[in-house]
């Protein structure tokens, strides 16, 4: 079809899914490969030549993932590595990965996530043989409630006395937002990518002096890419992939739907401003200069929000892609953005 052979397998899929779909984007005989695809196929050719171990290429010729360029001697690395028996899952590569390319966070940690990430996005592009993801087993441990420790009665509509912020960190926690979330939440999946902190939310009931939890949140790194948020920075792309860890993503809200209480969401909103940079700079070792969030305008209009101060910047173009379906025509969403400093806009565009 294309005078390219990058990705295969994804290109398959492709073709398949939009035969499915009906949808038009493969009426256009002239499409030409992209600059990505193009890299990654001149990477691949010279992979397969068996290139001298002195030759230039090795450096130079390089594909891009995530915010980094990786050259043809770290994939070739990368591939013996998958080869190994040492590397025989993805955790494993992915380690191997942030040593090679030096990923790691502003504590040193290694970001064995994002490696896996790319680890599975140089696999659909053919350019190595990554091992299959783990099968996950249900966790479960004696003790283990199959209902929620909150009823209804928990939280009184009328009473919900000073709200307490507590980032999740113990399992019992973590199960519980995570139970929660896929009962309540119109998105249920509870996963979180990248850099993330989770908040269960504590509100006293005036008449019994109780504490129940009456909302959670959830935030996870930031969109790679957003047309309103970044015409709104004003950032160039190089400083967005060198400063996009300084913006985190509300991801997640969720006040459970037995409490009905007057400004409550704006109330938890300001109180999590005040909160999380410290939280996220003692679990990180920086800390964010801008919230951002994406509100579904079929099902709500962000008032809270705006209540809370947040600056409507824009909407998204009414496209995602979730899972392995792309989908045409989703829901277009509000975006939402809350400066945690002063000079967040110097933060965000400082340059190297």
């Amino acid at each position: 079809m294309w005078d390219v052979r990058v990705p295969v397998r994804s290109v398959e899929a492709f073709l398949h899914r939009f035969a499915r779909l009906r949808l038009p984007a493969l009426d256009r005989p002239d499409r030409r490969p992209t600059a990505r695809e193009a890299a990654v196929e001149r990477l691949l050719s010279f992979l397969a030549a068996e290139p001298a171990a002195d030759a230039p290429e090795w450096d130079t010729l390089t594909v891009g993932y995530i915010g980094r360029r990786y050259t043809a001697r770290e994939v070739k690395e990368l591939r013996v590595a998958a080869a190994g028996a040492r590397s025989r899952n993805r955790t494993e590569l992915g380690r191997e990965l942030c040593r090679l390319a030096e990923l790691r966070d502003a504590r040193g940690r290694p970001r064995v996530g994002i490696a896996q990430d790319v680890l599975k996005r140089m696999a659909m592009d053919n350019l190595l043989d990554a091992p299959p993801p783990r099968e996950r087993k249900p966790r479960t441990r004696p003790g283990d409630q199959a209902e929620p420790i909150l009823s209804p009665q928990g939280a009184r509509c009328e009473a919900v006395g000073p709200l307490r912020l507590v980032p999740v960190s113990a399992p019992g926690e973590s199960r519980l937002w995570s139970e929660l979330l896929r009962r309540h939440h119109y998105i249920p999946e509870p996963r979180l990518f990248g850099a993330q902190l989770r908040y269960l939310v504590y509100g006293r009931d005036g008449e019994t002096g109780a504490d129940s939890v009456v909302a959670l949140l959830g935030f996870a790194a930031a969109a790679w890419r957003v047309t309103a948020r970044d015409t709104f920075v004003g950032w160039s792309d190089d400083q967005r992939v060198r400063n996009l860890k300084m913006v985190v993503n509300n991801s997640r809200f969720l006040i459970l739907p037995w409490v009905r209480c007057p400004n409550l969401a704006s109330r938890i909103l300001g109180a999590v401003a005040r909160r999380l940079p410290a939280d996220w700079g003692a679990r990180y070792g920086y800390r964010p200069a801008l919230m951002e969030t994406f509100v579904q305008l079929d099902r709500f209009t962000g008032t809270c929000y705006r209540a809370a101060n947040w600056v409507f910047v824009g909407t998204t173009a009414g496209y995602s892609v979730r899972g392995t379906a792309a989908r045409k025509s989703a829901p277009p969403r509000a975006v939402f953005v809350y400066p945690l400093r002063k000079h967040f806009l110097r933060a965000l565009c400082d340059a190297p």
